[in-house]
């Protein structure tokens, strides 16, 4: 399994040349680049700045897990492009094979059209279709990704929560 996600992850990867930088976002003064391991500090804080905000009810037992995760499993193992201003990540995407393994963007740089930016390089990427998995209260993140044309697929329930998340899937124009 491990040399086919190898694989994947070469076929999938963009040169820096297969798009412009800052031709999506609103703001010239953003950038969208491959993380690199320099940018952990930065994609760490980004994450815990946009999970708290957005989900209030996480423990801090929760939260220190998925830190760990995000560091020391996660960030190391997907396709992660980053929004950067001010030689700082301000967002960031990670894309596990065809899903959006998370969609961050620090609470200080929201509407500025970096989300947005961040799934069309991840659609860019995957030419065939993505999923990506949405918390049912969370009608923001609901409302984004519908109008990317993504559909409820299933729902299935977070344990930590005991939550129902949408499995939301997209399909291609």
């Amino acid at each position: 399994m491990e040399a086919y996600w190898q694989e994947a992850k070469t076929m999938t990867a963009l040169d820096d040349d297969d798009f412009d930088d800052a031709e999506f976002v609103e703001d010239d003064d953003i950038w969208i680049r491959p993380y690199t391991a320099d940018d952990l500090a930065s994609v760490v804080e980004c994450w815990e700045q946009a999970t708290r905000l957005a989900h209030p009810f996480f423990s801090e037992d929760f939260i220190a897990s998925e830190k760990h995760n995000l560091e020391h499993i996660y960030l190391p193992n997907t396709v992660t492009y980053v929004a950067e201003a001010d030689g700082k990540v301000v967002g960031f995407i990670a894309l596990m094979g065809n899903e959006i393994g998370g969609l961050f963007v620090s609470p200080d740089h929201h509407r500025q059209g970096i989300a947005r930016t961040l799934v069309d390089v991840a659609m860019a990427l995957n030419p065939l279709g993505l999923k990506v998995e949405v918390f049912e209260k969370n009608d923001g993140g609901k409302s984004f990704y519908s109008a990317y044309g993504f559909e409820k697929s299933e729902g299935k329930t977070f344990e930590p929560l005991n939550e129902p998340l949408l499995v939301m899937t997209y399909a291609p124009r």
